[in-house]
């Protein structure tokens, strides 16, 4: 489970209750009410939690989201991926390059030779086969402290900033 450091998260000091150094605009920004610095808080907590645990496989979260999403589908492309992760182009590089050099996929060239598509080896099968229960269990454990209500939220959170923050 997360450790009781990262489930204090709500409480916090009134640290920025005297700052009257600066002009009145300034004081109207609290940043304990940040929604990036709560979301990226967040991303850490459970990035951290995840990577802990998949140490022992040499594999980051993105690089196992990546073979997922090859290992579930044939034929897969790089927009493909990015458009269902959302990865910042040179993670999603990065690791395709490092999957590839594991073995796990085969990468070659579409009818457009612009297009890449992308295939999980049997090695990379082997591996998911692997680590899957490593994942099911993370997954599981996080949705546990979570909560249904709070990962359904995340969800239309997601899908509403999807539809409207591009």
């Amino acid at each position: 489970m997360f450790s009781t450091k990262y489930l204090i998260i709500a409480h916090t000091s009134n640290i920025f209750a005297h700052t009257n150094i600066m002009g009145k605009e300034f004081n109207k920004v609290d940043p304990r009410e940040c929604i990036n610095g709560k979301v990226r808080r967040l991303q850490k907590m459970i990035y951290n939690y995840y990577q802990k645990e998949l140490k022992p496989f040499n594999v980051k979260g993105s690089m196992l989201s990546i073979l997922f999403i090859i290992g579930k589908r044939k034929d897969v492309n790089q927009k493909s991926i990015y458009n269902q992760l959302i990865l910042d182009p040179s993670t999603m590089s990065r690791d395709i390059k490092k999957l590839k050099e594991r073995g796990f996929i085969e990468i070659r060239k579409g009818e457009d030779s612009r297009n890449t598509i992308i295939n999980i080896t049997r090695k990379g099968e082997e591996f998911l086969e692997e680590v899957s229960p490593v994942w099911r269990q993370l997954h599981h454990n996080v949705a546990e402290v979570l909560g249904p209500s709070n990962i359904k939220a995340l969800d239309r959170i997601l899908n509403k900033a999807y539809a409207h923050l591009k």
